[in-house]
């Protein structure tokens, strides 16, 4: 059996294993969704960072801390 045919019947056999795929009935969006999509509330994506105590200053480049003691 020659590498071709091998790879070939293998295919075959996953196709043939496999279900059929279900067909996506495509349709209009109801209304429904359409406002429970607008009307949904954000959720925070990232916690917020706390501000940085009195003591420290940005310096005007590269944004690093300078510590004013």
């Amino acid at each position: 059996m020659s590498l071709l045919v091998f790879r070939i019947s293998v295919a075959k056999s996953l196709l043939k294993s496999s279900s059929p795929p279900t067909a996506i009935k495509r349709s209009r969006p109801s209304l429904q969704s359409i406002t429970n999509i607008y009307n949904t509330a954000p959720t925070a994506r990232i916690v917020p960072s706390p501000l940085p105590s009195t003591s420290a200053r940005l310096a005007k480049f590269n944004s690093r801390l300078v510590q004013t003691t």
